[in-house]
Order: C-alpha cells, then structure tokens, then sequence
C-alpha cells in the first residue's frame, strides 16, 4: 500500500510538470519534447528494473538464508527501505513523497536492542548505490525548498549518526573519495568529447548528444561537499528554520561524539565557528542555543583538536552561555567545553570570558551529578566525559585550590572505591590526584577531605588494575 502511494504521488508530479512543459514549450520543437519525454521514460523504465531486481536479490538471499545481505531483517522491512531509497533517488517525486521516506528512513534506523540497531544504521546508511541513502538524505537536505522535507531529512541523519561510529564517519565524509574518483571519470570523458567535436570526426553527433549529459553529471558531482560543510551550508541559509537548525546540530553533535577521528574534518570545515556564531546570537531562541553548546562540548574532548578550538569568537559566545547559568540554554556543556579548551592554559593564554572560578565549579557539579546519576540541565551526563574536563581543570595549578575546595578530591575516591569503573574515568581520577598533590596547601584538602585516599590508591598499586 505505501508503494502504491508513493508511486501515485509520482505520477501526480509527473503529469503536472509534463502538461506544464508543454504549455510553456508550444513554441518551440515538438522534435525535443518527444526526445526529453523518450529520456524521462527511460530514466523510469530503468528505476523499475532496478527495483525488481534488488527485490530478487532480497528474496533468494531470504530464501537461502544469507544474513550477509538481509541483516536478519524480513522481506516487509526491506520492502520499505527499497521504498525510501527508491523516492529519494527520485529528483522529481513530490515533497510528501520525501517527507515520507525521511521519516521512514528514522523508523527502519530504530530498534530497541542497541546492537540491533547499530547493524540498522548502517543498513539503512549503506543502501543503493552511489550516494547511498545517508548521501541523498544529505543532498535533498541542502536543496530542498521544503522546511518540512528539510526537518524530516535531518532528523533521519541525526537518528542514523547516534551513536554510531561507522554511520558517523559516512557520513561526514558524504561519498566524497568515490566522488573524486568518478570526478575524474567524467572530466577525462568530457575532454574527450569536446576533442571529437573540435576535430570533426565520425562520432561528432554522437558526441554532441552525450556532451550535455556529461556536464549535468559532472555538475551534480562537483557540488557535493563533505558532511559537515552541507549541514554548514544548511545553518548559514537564510530561510532554513530553528527546528532544522537545531536537527542539524542534534546531527552533528552526534558525529562528534560517536566519531572522534572525525573531528578535524568537522573543524577543517569550520562548522564550529558557524555554531559558535549561533551562541552570540541574542535572537536566537534557547533550544537552538542548547543544541549549539552540546554540538561544541562534544567536539571539545579530544586534546589533539583543542587548540582549533581557541578562536576569540568561539571563547566569547562559550562564555555568554555559561553565565547565563540557565538550563534551557544549557550552560553546563558550555563550561564544560571551556574547561575541555582552556583549563590547561595560563590566564594569560585563553580569553578570560568567565569568572575564574565558575568553569571549575560547574566542571565539579557536573561530575556529582553524573556519579549520582541525576539529570543536569534536562540531560544525564556520562562521567567518563565529564572527568575530561576536570583532568584539563588540573593541569593547571591556578585551578588546584578551586576544584579541591569544592569538593573534587572526595568524588574522586568515590569513583575509585567502586567495585566496576570505567577506565578512562580511573585513569582521569588518578591524573587529577597526581597534578594537584604537588602543591601542599590543595595536598592537605585532598587528605583532609578523603582519608580513604591512602587505602584506595595502596588497594590499586596491590592490584595492578592500572598501568
């Protein structure tokens, strides 16, 4: 029933648009209208046949039981991918057909099982052929004249980058090296052409009439860009909306998080001063703002990419939001990406856009309420990643009494008591214990506030669960 309506709405489009064409075209050559009217069949005649023979293809690998290519799913959830690649390939179908198939495309992404739909993702990701659907989700994104095609789009590209590494990476590179490669391709043929043209030869007819099919193609392959320089496109737009604004941050954060090989990419393309941007933006409304400071905290955690991340601007709007100190704007992961940025730095170094104590102090409250489990600013925070925050806070001596008056040195042995803690999260208590017990005034607040110290490191040195 959703392919027939699918293709309904196909055919509605495309009657509209022939009669049109036909009203605005009586002047010129009925000769050209047939032969656009022989190409458009084509193009469908061949859509179909595509369409059958994947669906063969389904059934004997259902048949055969090859999970290779069914992924464990029945035929009626394939049934309906192939229904959502099949409207997105489509650059005439209507805008509800698109609307439809984005949000399919986010149901068939979900499962309960978070294995499951890990292997959904990036089923859903890699189907088709060039571009796959991640890449025509991502070019009808950018093009669409439709805010409510646009919204759909996005949030299927935030549901396939959850927390997923491999989807992530895809992307964010958006089929770029194949594009290059098939590029080349075209860019040797097209040369081809217009040498058999210039000289005159046998094939000269020939090659006028496949000469302007080269240059669309080509055209459509150069302007497809990476990921993160689409959805920058889409956030710079003038008429693009605060709801997608806001999907294509949800987008990006989850990229950041999922995938910290992509981060250079991501700042390569500079899509973290577009957002910082956003921040300094009195106008815009809290959500957007909320999604802005997440997509920034998340991009902050990787050391190696930190020092891109130093730019005035950037340090400016961080530190509006977090002096705001409102949930709704969420302020938090503003100091916490501060803290993440700056926390190794002198004073003299980074942009003093806070008080010097309020990065530290949100950085330890952040921390108490992931180890509590509690909500912080509408969200649960992950104490593996808060705890990169304040290792960066202890790298510097100017932070030592601060994080230790507020109570740091205490939590930190309350995570290293726990019979089950993450690694990276043992590893950042160790590091911060080490850095501020240099000094002896924050060496006698750590061992006047945690007696328990000495007992919890010799219980560590005994079992070796660290190296």
């Amino acid at each position: 029933m959703e392919r027939q309506q699918s293709m309904k709405g196909s055919s509605r489009n495309l009657t509209g648009g022939s009669s049109r064409n036909l009203t605005g075209s009586q002047k010129g050559s009925g000769k050209n209208l047939k032969a656009g009217s022989f190409r458009q069949s084509k193009k469908d005649l061949l859509a179909a046949e595509e369409a059958a023979r994947r669906e063969e293809e389904l059934l004997a690998a259902i048949r055969n039981g090859d999970e290779a290519i069914h992924g464990g799913e029945n035929f009626d959830w394939h049934s309906r991918l192939l229904d959502v690649y099949t409207v997105l390939k489509d650059t005439r179908a209507p805008d509800d057909a698109k609307r439809d198939a984005a949000l399919k495309c986010w149901q068939l992404a979900e499962h309960r099982n978070r294995r499951s739909e890990q292997k959904r993702q990036k089923m859903v990701a890699c189907y088709g052929d060039y571009p796959q659907v991640h890449g025509l989700l991502m070019d009808v994104l950018v093009t669409s004249e439709s805010e409510e095609v646009q919204w759909r789009c996005a949030r299927a590209l935030v549901q396939l980058c959850y927390g997923n590494p491999d989807t992530s990476w895809l992307v964010m590179h958006n089929n770029m090296r194949e594009t290059k490669k098939r590029t080349s391709v075209l860019v040797k043929r097209l040369a081809e052409l217009r040498q058999s043209i210039a000289n005159e030869d046998d094939n000269i007819e020939k090659s006028k009439n496949e000469l302007p099919n080269v240059k669309e193609k080509l055209a459509v392959l150069q302007a497809r860009k990476s990921g993160p320089f689409s959805l920058s496109y889409v956030l710079a737009g003038k008429t693009t909306s605060f709801r997608v604004m806001e999907c294509v941050l949800h987008a990006l954060n989850n990229m950041a998080n999922s995938c910290w090989e992509g981060h250079a990419l991501i700042l390569r393309d500079k899509v973290h001063l577009a957002a910082a941007a956003l921040l300094e933006d009195y106008n815009m409304p809290a959500f957007v703002v909320s999604a802005a400071s997440g997509f920034l905290c998340s991009l902050s955690y990787k050391p190696e990419t930190r020092a891109s991340m130093r730019d005035s601007a950037m340090l400016a709007g961080l530190g509006r939001i977090c002096e705001l100190d409102q949930s709704e704007y969420n302020s938090l992961s503003c100091a916490l990406a501060l803290a993440n940025i700056t926390g190794a730095l002198d004073a003299d170094q980074g942009l003093e856009v806070t008080p010097s104590t309020q990065v530290a102090i949100k950085a330890v409250n952040a921390l108490q309420a992931g180890i509590n489990r509690e909500q912080s600013g509408a969200r649960y925070l992950t104490v593996w990643k808060v705890m990169y925050a304040c290792v960066a806070l202890a790298s510097h001596p100017r932070n030592h009494l601060t994080i230790a008056q507020f109570g740091l040195p205490v939590l930190l042995v309350q995570l290293l008591e726990a019979t089950s803690v993450n690694p990276k999260t043992e590893q950042g208590c160790l590091d911060c214990l080490l850095n501020m017990c240099f000094e002896k005034a924050c060496r006698d607040i750590v061992v006047g506030d945690a007696p328990m110290l000495y007992p919890v490191l010799e219980g560590a040195c005994i079992s070796g669960s660290t190296e």
